[in-house]
């Protein structure tokens, strides 16, 4: 085994920096070499000066790449916790931009306007976009039944812009028991 295998092996199996210091200059072992992603490639004869600032700056890359490592698992375990309560949520999402325009929309969403996905996002909102007010909306609900959604809109960012964050919750069977308490509440006025 030559140096060129212990480094792939201690690349493989740990985050530890590989600094070659080596005599060999030919294409062949520096083409060997770099398929091991070496943090430095010094040849002798050196200078201790030239070998302490190589391994200052490997270890330094080494560090950013653990650093960046973990924040890219950070992302990954947050947007995950994103979809997932997003994805799930009973409430129908929408963001749309300042021009109407939908850039997102979650399943509930979907299944609100009977619309995939691929088929709303660019285009235009077709409900009003009212800050701070609640507005009825047609919807559908799951079985293909029409319903009553109650429709929120706040401000937002989105993708660094501002955007408008539209919630729609499915209020049809309130909306029912509402109409029959005023329709219990109307018959009694008039048996008294």
């Amino acid at each position: 085994m030559d140096g060129i295998e212990l480094a792939k092996q201690i690349r493989h199996g740990s985050d530890i920096p590989v600094v070659y210091l080596t005599v060999y200059a030919d294409d062949k072992k520096l083409a060997r070499a770099k398929e091991t992603h070496p943090y430095g490639y010094i040849l002798k004869p050196f200078e201790d000066r030239e070998l302490k600032t190589v391994i200052e700056i490997s270890l330094c890359k080494a560090q950013a790449e653990r650093q960046l490592k973990t924040l890219t698992e950070e992302l990954r375990i947050s947007t995950a916790n994103f979809q997932n309560i997003v994805g799930k949520n009973i409430d129908g999402i929408v963001v749309v931009n300042r021009n109407k325009i939908v850039k997102f929309l979650n399943p509930a969403a979907e299944t609100m306007f009977v619309l995939k996905i691929e088929q709303v996002i660019g285009e235009k909102f077709s409900f009003p976009v009212t800050v701070g007010e609640v507005t009825d909306v047609e919807i559908t609900r799951s079985g293909g039944l029409g319903g009553v959604g109650e429709m929120l809109t706040v401000e937002t960012q989105w993708e660094a812009k501002p955007a408008y964050l539209v919630s729609i919750r499915d209020i049809t069977d309130r909306r029912k028991v509402e109409n029959e308490l005023k329709n219990i509440s109307t018959s009694r006025r008039h048996s008294v």
